[in-house]
């Protein structure tokens, strides 16, 4: 048991000293008023996958991803206000409906990964900046934003710090809540747990012989892309148990996929 709690230290240590000290308190930038608003994330490293046996072999082995070049992330999941926006403009055709759960600053959902990707090209034509979706990696290390537990705030999913089923009063309940209804990790980002599952860039991957994947790059890009696959989806949602909403857990859904629980959030590429 020593042994092992010695190993554990040494590879929280290793992770944490490979964060730099300015993450821990992210600049945030907006590039237009309907923009979603983004937070700054240094080059750096990490260990990405299940460190501590709560997961599946789906989420394993642990490996590292290094990122040579820093990144925006958005601070919060996309909003209906958001993407209708994007309606208004052009850009997106499909007008989702929010299932009776409430539109303005809550999460869009009803839209497919497909629908993400539309937005996303909106918002980079309209800005003259590279907006898209977060790879797998990129969304896991924001998500863990320095930690190497189940959830950013522990191991111990407890209650009243995401919106998930049986996550404390009135969690899970009632659908998705407004946007940064609950408390921030320390990279300055909002319901990575819960609220919405967000979809992904990559193809689903889980190539070892076991179950694991291996196949992901090192340097935090996307899986290679497949004629025909599923889109990763990360975070869990409101209508999930508090396993699906841990740092490390991943699922997949079809690409054309539109439902009440899947939103997304975007990055922005450094020039």
């Amino acid at each position: 048991m020593i042994v092992r709690n010695i190993a554990v230290i040494v590879a929280a240590w290793t992770l944490l000293s490979a964060y730099p000290a300015s993450a821990q308190s992210s600049q945030t930038s907006k590039d237009c008023e309907t923009c979603p608003e983004l937070a700054a994330v240094p080059a750096g490293k990490f260990q990405m996958g299940d460190f501590t046996g709560a997961g599946f072999t789906t989420e394993r082995p642990v490996r590292t991803i290094t990122f040579s070049k820093p990144f925006a992330i958005g601070i919060h999941e996309i909003t209906f206000d958001q993407w209708d926006a994007c309606v208004a403009d052009g850009g997106c055709g499909h007008k989702p409906g929010d299932n009776g759960f409430g539109r303005a600053n809550r999460p869009v959902i009803n839209v497919s990964w497909q629908d993400a990707r539309l937005y996303t090209a909106w918002l980079s034509k309209k800005m003259g900046k590279k907006y898209r979706l977060p790879t797998e990696a990129e969304w896991e290390y924001v998500a863990r934003a320095g930690t190497t537990t189940n959830y950013p705030w522990g191991d111990e999913a407890g209650a009243d710090q995401a919106n998930c089923s049986k996550c404390g009063p009135g969690a899970g309940e009632s659908g998705p809540k407004p946007v940064g209804s609950f408390k921030a990790n320390s990279f300055g980002l909002f319901d990575t747990s819960g609220n919405v599952a967000e979809w992904i860039q990559d193809c689903y991957t889980n190539d070892g012989i076991d179950g694991t994947y291996t196949g992901l790059p090192t340097n935090g890009a996307a899986a290679p892309e497949r004629d025909s696959c599923f889109r990763v989806i990360r975070g869990g949602s409101w209508r999930d148990e508090a396993r699906a909403a841990r740092s490390s857990s991943r699922d997949w859904l079809p690409e054309v996929n539109r439902n009440g629980y899947v939103g997304f959030r975007v990055v922005r590429s450094a020039e």
